[in-house]
């Protein structure tokens, strides 16, 4: 059995008629045709599986909260960008998050930062893939030493430590070229798209801060001439 027309529904077009997005054009076509009416019949049989499927390349919840509040690289913006014009399913979440944001949390002024500056950087893994702090006598097990980012002079180490308290978050900024750059930084915690916490490094750029529970935070690490380095989606755990 083959569709009536040439150009049989595409699968997005099928997850319009599941969710009462179809144009009048459509159902009228799935009236018409047996082969696109069976096709609408098995996706409606599974469509959890149907929908999971739909959204396997979707950007996480994180992604799209540092996507709304601006906490994410050039590149990283326009790949999220170019997928909400694409995905209802993210613009709905998206949407959704902004109200809840609006209705739940005061209005904070948040900074802007001009991603395309000379002193603004993001910090990236040296390793080339993100791995989360874990808590312990050492990071990512036994024999690991500490999370190392880099951002262009400058290495940003991380490393984590499992007190009765909690996590004690411990940092440090080296830079190659002119370490007086990172002594005594201003060190911004951040939580869900807002600030949490500011924390300032001492002479040699190390800092510690008391984490309560696991979870997720970014970074920002601003120097005194205002040089800003951020490491974002930090997660941490036992």
């Amino acid at each position: 059995m083959d569709c009536i027309t040439n150009n049989p529904l595409s699968d997005e077009q099928i997850h319009d008629v599941i969710m009462g997005n179809a144009s009048p054009e459509i159902i009228e076509h799935i009236k018409q045709c047996e082969f696109c009416a069976e096709r609408v019949h098995e996706a409606r049989v599974m469509p959890a599986l149907a929908r999971l499927l739909y959204r396997a390349k979707c950007p996480s919840s994180d992604e799209l909260r540092n996507y709304h509040f601006d906490l994410v690289d050039p590149e990283t913006n326009e790949v999220v960008n170019k997928h909400l014009k694409l995905c209802r399913f993210c613009r709905q979440d998206l949407q959704e998050m902004i109200e809840f944001i609006e209705a739940e949390e005061p209005r904070v002024e948040l900074p802007t930062f001009d991603i395309t500056a000379p002193n603004f950087m993001f910090a990236k893994p040296a390793s080339g893939e993100r791995v989360a702090l874990r808590g312990g006598s050492s990071v990512r097990g036994v024999d690991s030493g500490p999370l190392m980012f880099e951002a262009q002079t400058a290495t940003i180490f991380l490393d984590l430590e499992t007190t009765a308290k909690g996590y004690i978050l411990r940092g440090q900024v080296m830079d190659q070229d002119d370490m007086e750059l990172w002594s005594e930084a201003t060190v911004e915690i951040w939580q869900d798209g807002y600030q949490i916490d500011t924390i300032q490094a001492d002479d040699m750029g190390s800092f510690d801060y008391l984490l309560e529970e696991a979870g997720m935070i970014d970074i920002h690490v601003i120097a005194t001439d205002k040089t800003s380095i951020i490491i974002s989606d930090i997660e941490y755990k036992d």
